[in-house]
């Protein structure tokens, strides 16, 4: 019974680890605990396969827009020695195969919080989600973007876990948003705003047609956030650049 009861006990584990979607965690995730910053910066970092092909006007530097992102949170971070960095990662369920059960496990996690050390913030950045290194599990988190996944873990952070008197949240994504996803998502970063964070939008070569892009301009029509728009690695890094005089360090 107890060799019975053993090998039944491993053969379910094993079945387990096979179907549940594979989610970045352990090495990539670095989570302190709760500390007071001069300021807590929210990351929510658009991580979906539209973000590992290159800027459309600069296919031939080779540099992709997700590796943009990651050279530039890196290279602002180490100006922000009082700040505390909180990274959030997010997809979807669409895309290379839709591995991820609807709703199941999510589309979005913390992968740090209450970083100071730029090298440790970037870490969970390193494997890069490009199509060259398919055992990358950040890679095969990559599908596609419902972007209220990111803003809830971040209202949700920003409400529960900082303690900050001044907060600010950075988006960078290319706002192609799932259209079903587009109310919850709004309503989510209104309520972000609402509390007193400051906004900031990146648009990462935007798709300008959709519902969710107009959504966030008229917002920053109204003085309710402040947009970039991003068509290359220099643009991301001079709105990070602005960022760092409207958020003094």
């Amino acid at each position: 019974k107890a060799r019975f009861f053993i090998l039944w006990f491993l053969a379910s584990a094993l079945v387990i680890t096979l179907v549940s979607p594979t989610i970045p965690t352990l090495k990539t995730v670095v989570v302190h605990s709760r500390e007071t910053c001069d300021r807590d910066i929210v990351s929510v970092l658009d991580a979906s396969g539209s973000m590992r092909g290159p800027f459309w006007g600069d296919q031939e530097s080779g540099i992709t827009k997700f590796e943009a992102l990651r050279d530039t949170h890196y290279a602002f971070a180490k100006e922000r020695n009082g700040d505390c960095f909180t990274t959030v990662l997010f997809s979807g369920r669409q895309g290379r195969g839709a591995r991820y059960p609807e709703k199941e496990r999510g589309y979005a996690f913390v992968a740090n919080s209450f970083v100071k050390d730029p090298e440790e913030l970037i870490l969970p950045l390193k494997e890069g989600i490009g199509e060259e290194n398919p055992a990358s599990l950040l890679g095969q988190f990559s599908q596609g973007t419902e972007i209220s996944e990111g803003f809830v873990v971040a209202d949700k952070f920003l409400k529960e876990a900082s303690t900050a008197k001044t907060k600010a949240l950075i988006l960078i994504s290319d706002l192609g948003n799932e259209i079903k996803d587009n109310e919850r998502a709004l309503a989510t970063l209104k309520s972000i705003i609402d509390q007193g964070t400051s906004a900031y939008i990146f648009g990462v070569d935007p798709y300008k047609d959709d519902q969710f892009y107009k959504d966030i301009r008229a917002l920053e029509d109204i003085g309710k956030l402040h947009y970039f728009e991003v068509q290359s690695k220099e643009d991301m890094a001079r709105a990070y650049d602005i960022i760092g005089r409207l958020e003094p360090s």
